[in-house]
């Protein structure tokens, strides 16, 4: 992983999470992000689009859904993606243009998607077959996650209705599991470690089998899904 350059495109709360994953892991990390740029204290961490997209060897989304991110990966986007790029869409399915995306499949490392246009209805079975990684969607999809959701619904109906013992409810839940991404002395690990510690938390091929094996079950899958848990990780 050392030496590569991964491309965040959209740095907010997710986006943010996974460049600083990357630094810790010895990526050289670009940050797009107009928005958060126009506001930001220290310009330098942000770089174009343009820019991001001509020297990434990975490139991973994490906009949010608006009139200025519907559709912006369009055949002019993948155009300026070099091969052997490794492409990750977290963010929304309408992101994507797919036939720009099929068109430049043959050029990529690496496709991983989990999300998808016309999600949880019918989805592009050509651009399952496409991807190395499909899933249904479950980026938000963790016992930590559900956690904070129920925490904050909580504490928002008793703020609401003037229940005072409630005002700091936190579900009791075990401690965050810690994952070690270096070694003792604080060095890289070698890439396929990483690669085996990350899945031992989250096995993320089992979901992968289970879209493929029947996309129409789409919306079930994610009803259905066993809650992963986070990690701290060091």
């Amino acid at each position: 992983l050392q030496g590569k350059t991964l491309g965040v495109i959209g740095v907010g709360n997710t986006g943010s999470r996974v460049a600083a994953l990357g630094e810790h892991l010895g990526f050289k990390v670009l940050r797009n992000d107009p928005p958060k740029e126009a506001y930001a204290e220290d310009k330098s961490i942000y770089c174009p689009l343009e820019y991001l997209l001509d020297n990434s060897d990975i490139i991973t989304m994490h906009v949010p859904l608006d009139q200025t991110t519907k559709g912006m990966a369009d055949s002019s986007f993948f155009s300026r993606i070099k091969p052997g790029t490794i492409f990750i869409n977290a963010s929304r399915g309408e992101v994507l243009c797919d036939d720009a995306l099929l068109a430049k499949r043959g050029e990529l490392a690496a496709l991983i998607l989990d999300v998808w246009n016309g999600e949880p209805g019918a989805i592009s079975q050509e651009l399952i077959d496409a991807a190395d990684i499909a899933t249904p969607h479950i980026a938000g999809y963790s016992y930590e996650g559900k956690i904070n959701g129920t925490a904050m619904a909580v504490q928002a109906f008793a703020r609401h209705f003037g229940i005072k013992e409630l005002y700091d409810f936190v579900p009791g839940h075990t401690p965050v599991p810690r994952l070690e991404l270096r070694d003792a002395d604080g060095g890289f690990l070698p890439t396929p470690e990483v690669a085996s510690r990350l899945l031992s938390a989250f096995p993320i091929y089992e979901l992968d089998n289970a879209l493929r094996g029947n996309p129409s079950s789409f919306e079930k899958i994610r009803g259905e899904y066993q809650y992963r848990r986070e990690f701290v990780w060091r």
